[in-house]
């Protein structure tokens, strides 16, 4: 690839605290800067933890959902355009991180293999995409959260750990390459039916009172019952049935602050004809049970200072 023209940024999503430091990680929802083509003289690992993002270059896009991720080397040119409420863990790093040890291993081989200029006999392709097992996921955003509180620690880099979980982030990463891209393949297809399961997904948020189940949604969406179950999570955080209840439980919350309808007349209002199964959902999701619930705000309301007339 030909090296950046004069007419792109060369800007990266964050900046390091000096020139002395090998890497930042950042969580970040939004960011014009990385909208417009641009190029660092770095490496950048980005992991969708929740929502949507598109990742272009030259023409070239990818849409990323929960759980996707991508690595780019330096000098590669690129744009990464969020939608509302996404999130991305993004790590950019210098691989004079590693140790002279480290230059024999797997994960610097991989590193190596991804530049622009590496040796065509041992290159990679960049992938604006890497789909990522159950296992990478859980992993990756582990290691996300542990490097996120390393950076901001006060230890010096002899003391930090950040090498060495970067390097295993790089291992996961040089798995997914190497053994998944027919799961990448089947995504790209389950791709088509996005549209389908965000209709879906609005559907849910304005008729979660009625009966709803994983069938019915899907032969309504017309995607199926698997595609369903794969690409809800990816796109909400959470599973069909925990998105479901969520939003039978908030609308309870807020019905118990606003009205003065019972318990049983809530759970039955917002979809739970068992009310046992109401009182368990609600004490699990809002971490308290509807009875002190009530108590709460009845206490809280009790408890507003009188306020002089001709004060605010």
């Amino acid at each position: 690839m030909d090296l950046p023209n004069d007419s792109v940024k060369q800007v990266p999503l964050g900046t390091f605290k000096s020139p002395s430091d090998t890497y930042h990680v950042h969580k970040i929802s939004s960011s014009s800067v990385s909208e417009e083509p641009h190029y660092h003289d770095y490496y950048q690992i980005g992991y969708v933890d929740y929502g949507v993002i598109t990742h272009c270059q030259e023409g070239h896009k990818a849409t990323l959902v929960s759980g996707s991720a991508f690595i780019i080397p330096p000098k590669f040119v690129h744009s990464v355009i969020f939608t509302e409420n996404a999130e991305l863990y993004s790590l950019s790093f210098s691989p004079k991180l590693f140790g002279t040890a480290d230059s024999c291993s797997n994960f610097y081989t991989f590193l190596q293999a991804l530049n622009i200029d590496s040796n065509p006999q041992e290159k990679v392709d960049v992938r604006l995409s890497i789909a990522l097992n159950e296992n990478h996921r859980k992993s990756i955003k582990s290691i996300f959260d542990c490097l996120l509180r390393e950076f901001s620690s006060n230890f010096s880099q002899e003391m930090s750990a950040s090498a060495s979980l970067i390097a295993s982030l790089l291992c996961i990463l040089s798995q997914a390459y190497s053994v998944l891209p027919s799961t990448e393949i089947r995504l790209r297809q389950y791709e088509t039916y996005r549209e389908n399961v965000i209709r879906c997904i609005a559907y849910i948020e304005q008729n979660f009172f009625d009966p709803l189940t994983i069938d019915s949604l899907a032969n309504q969406f017309s995607v199926s019952r698997s595609t369903l179950g794969l690409l809800f999570p990816r796109l909400t955080g959470m599973t069909l049935k925990s998105f479901i209840n969520r939003k039978r439980i908030e609308h309870a919350a807020l019905m118990i602050r606003l009205s003065t309808y019972t318990f049983t007349e809530i759970a039955s209002m917002v979809g739970y004809p068992e009310f046992s199964t109401f009182f368990r959902n609600f004490t699990k999701i809002m971490g308290i049970s509807p009875t002190a619930y009530q108590r709460n705000i009845t206490n809280q309301e009790l408890d507003v200072p009188n306020v002089p007339n001709g004060q605010s």
